[in-house]
């Protein structure tokens, strides 16, 4: 007579995320997560980079926080205020750690869409490293050249993609941010459709499609002038 066979365990698939919250915004951790773990990831610990400026990197980091699996196992490290300063950390990073991954046998998800890290994700690939490029699903990234390096596009909830209008833009603001040579410090403007979930391309879009829109230096700072 024939014993029943016990049922296969669901293949465990590893990963590692790197997240250059600069970047992504923060309403997508959540989700990501959740994608992840719809197609079989099982995260395994977390790296985020970010100047903070509109505390992105804060609320990615608390998000992390919350999930179980990632509650002692993310870090987060502020970067200066200057260009490309968050790529570096996390290629620093992915590099310190990539014999690591690569004897775990774990897959490394890139949480990016700059040029920087998307290069980075093809090195990764070509070390023989499990690479995945994540991104929100509005804002996809450049063609990756390596077939290896897969994309995963990420659905951030509908009520954090309302694009705010002029009028409630402008009302945020004079809750927000101080009034500048009679204008708004293009930082502060940043920061509060940051808050409103707009992420860098939709900020710079936003920002071009408002009408009779005037920037000027005024003391060493850029305002602008709506």
């Amino acid at each position: 007579m024939k014993s029943a066979s016990s049922p296969k365990s669901p293949r465990v698939r590893p990963c590692v995320i790197y997240v250059d919250t600069d970047n992504q915004r923060h309403q997508l951790a959540r989700p990501l997560l959740a994608t992840l773990r719809a197609r079989g990831y099982t995260p395994r610990l977390a790296f985020l980079a970010g100047n903070n400026h509109a505390w992105a990197l804060s609320q990615w980091h608390a998000s992390f926080l919350q999930d179980p699996q990632l509650t002692r196992s993310t870090s987060a490290q502020p970067v200066p205020l200057q260009r490309e300063a968050a790529d570096a950390a996390l290629m620093l990073a992915i590099g310190q750690r990539l014999r690591e991954h690569l004897t775990a046998q774990e897959t490394i998800v890139i949480v990016s869409g700059d040029l920087a890290l998307l290069a980075c994700a093809e090195r990764v690939a070509a070390a023989g490293a499990a690479c995945l490029v994540a991104h929100d699903a509005l804002q996809a990234p450049p063609s990756l050249p390596l077939a290896s390096v897969a994309r995963l596009a990420v659905q951030a909830p509908e009520d954090s993609r309302r694009t705010p209008t002029t009028g409630r833009l402008l009302a945020l603001l004079r809750t927000t941010a101080p009034l500048a040579a009679g204008g708004y410090l293009k930082a502060q403007v940043g920061t509060v459709l940051s808050r409103a979930g707009l992420g860098r391309q939709e900020r710079a879009a936003f920002l071009a499609s408002v009408p009779g829109l005037r920037e000027r230096v005024v003391g060493g700072q850029r305002v602008l002038f709506f």
